[in-house]
């Protein structure tokens, strides 16, 4: 049977309850802004289960990975049943399963926080029904490392005239992963209405109306470290008395990141290595403040946290990595409007007008280098070894894939090459005074 009236359930991703909310600058605090508690995954937590009771949601579903570790248990487990009062007031459901994080810790929260229930205990299926017509089946980690499919214990089968939304804590499509790694085909086959996953924090975009069964990640319900860039925040799923399945996202997390590129082509000619400093700074502002994105009803954004990357050519290329080494250990948080910008990184990948095939008929350091340029950018097969290399390299210091939005390709590890190359080519110029235009 489809649901009478609509059936709305609100699903959150990976919470981490014990970290916090990292690199934001004391002079955010300091100078009138929020604290850093304000900013972290309680505070997205709390905005979260907000929005639950005034959409008078019939469950609350937690994807796994609610808290970080199991030194985090005894603070995550006042801060979770505070934060889960309101729902039990109301008469919300939170339903849970357990990730690769919190696998020991989420049966000891289920068997003590009213309320909560734990699908899938112990790597197996269970299910839930929130409403009539409408169920929710997950599966729980039985151990921080799992490296077969969930699905090779079937899970309940669909029920013909019943909405039914799969919650997993999974690595979708990564064969060899440690953590329940799984397929879209899988997924699929089962034949259920939608699959809400934790475990990535680079959110999907949520199903589009009529995509049944498509597989998404619900993404980190707040950004903590600078690499959870873009709009974060919970997913709602609307099931109309039709059986019509609408997603929705909203993006409450009280800290954003970005991470920009701009543009150094305008930027003055001719200045003194001072003179940029503030010409770079006026710029750098001014462009923040024009990035400031629009904040989610009733859910202010409240710090936005920039990772600013100069692009472009520019003649005085040489001297802009100092420029900004000046400006890095300056003060670069103010506030606009109730929202506080922070300035985290600057760095830069701006060029010299060079003549790279005129530099390449020099035989000395500036024209070694310049040949190897052009090796790398018309793909020469003799420095394939160089990027294959660097893409090694890349693999060794990568983040958790659950952390990173996707890996790093050989293409990544030639760009990283070719403009470490111009940076060094325009160093080598600017010491010799032999720069070419």
């Amino acid at each position: 049977m489809t649901p009478l009236s609509p059936t709305k359930i609100l699903f959150v991703g990976d919470m981490h309850l014990g970290r916090r909310a990292s690199r934001v600058p004391d002079a955010v605090s300091s100078g009138g802004g929020p604290a850093i508690e304000e900013l972290g995954p309680v505070a997205a937590l709390k905005r979260a289960v907000q929005w639950a009771c005034d959409e008078e949601v019939q469950a609350m579903a937690f994807a796994g990975d609610l808290v970080h570790a199991e030194s985090n248990l005894f603070e995550a487990r006042r801060q979770l049943e505070d934060c889960l009062k309101p729902l039990h007031a109301a008469g919300i459901v939170p339903v849970a399963v357990a990730g690769n994080h919190d696998t020991g810790i989420m049966p000891l929260l289920a068997d003590t926080i009213a309320g909560l229930q734990l699908l899938g205990r112990d790597g197996t299926w269970s299910s839930c029904d929130v409403a009539p017509g409408v169920r929710i089946v997950g599966w729980s980690f039985p151990q921080s490392h799992h490296t077969e499919s969930p699905l090779l214990q079937d899970p309940p089968a669909p029920v013909p005239g019943t909405i039914t939304i799969g919650l997993l804590h999974a690595d979708l499509d990564t064969s060899g992963s440690r953590y329940a790694p799984v397929t879209t085909s899988e997924l699929l086959n089962v034949g259920y209405d939608g699959w809400a996953l934790g475990h990535i924090h680079a959110p999907d975009p949520v199903p589009a109306p009529g995509a049944t069964g498509r597989p998404f990640y619900l993404g980190s319900l707040g950004a903590v470290p600078p690499t959870e860039t873009g709009a974060h925040g919970p997913v709602l799923m609307t099931v109309t008395p039709d059986g019509d399945i609408r997603w929705e996202r909203r993006n409450i997390a009280p800290l954003r990141w970005e991470q920009l590129e701009l543009a150094a082509d305008d930027l003055p000619q001719d200045l003194t290595a001072e003179e940029m400093v503030s010409a770079l700074r006026k710029h750098l502002f001014a462009f923040a403040e024009a990035n400031v994105p629009p904040p989610a009803p009733d859910s202010p954004l409240l710090a936005l946290g920039l990772r600013i990357t100069l692009t472009g050519t520019h003649p005085a290329a040489h001297i802009l990595p100092g420029a900004l080494e000046k400006l890095q250990g300056q003060d670069m948080a103010w506030p606009v409007e109730g929202c506080w910008i922070f300035i985290d990184k600057l760095s830069a990948k701006v060029n010299a007008p060079l003549d790279l095939a005129a530099l390449a008929q020099r035989q000395d350091p500036p024209g070694l280098l310049a040949r190897r340029l052009v090796a790398l950018e018309a793909h020469d097969p003799a420095v394939e070894p160089l990027v294959r290399q660097a893409k090694q390299r890349f693999d060794e210091i990568a983040l958790p894939r659950e952390y990173a939005s996707e890996a790093a390709t050989s293409q990544d590890a030639r760009d990283y090459l070719i403009q470490s190359g111009r940076q060094a080519l325009n160093a080598l110029l600017a010491q010799n005074s032999e720069g070419v235009s």
